[in-house]
């Protein structure tokens, strides 16, 4: 059950704060809303993923929630002007994607470390094959 904690706060957070926005943000900035709240997912089903893969322990609650739900209930709530909470939303969202870009590349490097690679590094075939034709000549 605790995996499931985050993405239930996050629906349910989220369709609260696009059924209740008193400046409709869902109609007026629906592309920014479902990047931040898509981002926000990802980032939690990322997470989840790699927790499963290395057999540790998931997050009980996902850290971006804790900047996301303040958002949410300052905006229903009517303590912002619209053009604050649009101004708050753009800002999450650019935090958001930033924040999940550096998850992603720091769980590269971990496993490129772990595995003792380069990423996005390619082998010369050709310098082999031709090795491997020299090789087979030669027997």
């Amino acid at each position: 059950m605790r995996p499931l904690i985050s993405p239930i706060v996050l629906f349910i957070s989220s369709t609260w704060w696009a059924l209740g926005s008193p400046y409709m943000i869902m109609e007026k900035q629906p592309r920014i809303f479902f990047s931040a709240i898509g981002a926000t997912f990802s980032n939690i089903a990322c997470r989840l993923v790699v927790a499963q893969m290395t057999t540790t322990r998931s997050d009980g609650f996902n850290k971006l929630l804790y900047i996301l739900v303040p958002i949410q209930i300052m905006s229903v709530y009517g303590a912002l002007t619209e053009r604050m909470e649009f101004s708050l939303l753009f800002l999450y969202n650019i935090f958001v994607i930033l924040a999940h870009l550096h998850y992603a590349i720091c769980v590269v490097r971990q496993i490129c470390d772990h595995l003792n690679i380069f990423a996005f590094k390619i082998k010369d075939s050709s310098t082999q094959s031709s090795s491997t034709e020299a090789h087979i000549k030669h027997s």
